[in-house]
């Protein structure tokens, strides 16, 4: 079981990375027209690259990982050490401190998006990072609240 516990590791540092590039590629949105118009082409192509290969990469990733995972998944519910999931991770929540941060940022986020288009009061150059962030948080939620992350939790705490 610890060759499951290592391989998760990797594979949500993998995974994460490439969120992370993903939804901080957004942020760079607004300094884009400070250069001249040739550049400013190009910088938008390269961060419209980043941000979907970020975000195909990290799918791909996941998926990846969930049939790696699947093995370790069907020892632990088969030994009765864990019940099976009942509703896919991104529905479920969770009360745990650091939990609730994510859950804060994200709401946080969208409330700020929704009131921003209904009444523009907020700069684009810091609007860009609350999307960042709220993207990102939300990639992050659905990895922490999925059934791998909780496999790799009971495997961990075993030993």
């Amino acid at each position: 079981m610890r060759n499951y516990v290592k391989q998760y590791q990797i594979y949500f540092g993998i995974i994460l990375s490439v969120f992370f590039c993903s939804a901080f590629s957004l942020s760079f949105i607004p300094w884009i027209n400070r250069f001249p118009e040739n550049v400013e082409t190009n910088l938008g192509y390269c961060i419209a690259s980043i941000f979907w290969l970020g975000l195909i990469l990290g799918l791909i990733m996941v998926g990846v990982m969930n049939g790696k995972m699947r093995r370790a998944r069907a020892k632990v519910y088969s030994s009765k050490k864990m019940k099976r999931p009942t509703r896919p991770g991104m529905f479920t929540f969770s009360k745990e401190p650091w939990k609730l941060v994510i859950y804060f940022i994200i709401g946080t986020g969208i409330i700020l998006s929704i009131a921003d288009l209904i009444k523009t009061f907020i700069p684009t150059k810091i609007m860009f990072p609350i999307i960042s962030v709220t993207y990102f948080a939300i990639a992050l939620h659905g990895m922490v609240d999925g059934k791998n992350f909780k496999v790799y939790q009971k495997l961990k705490s075993e030993g």
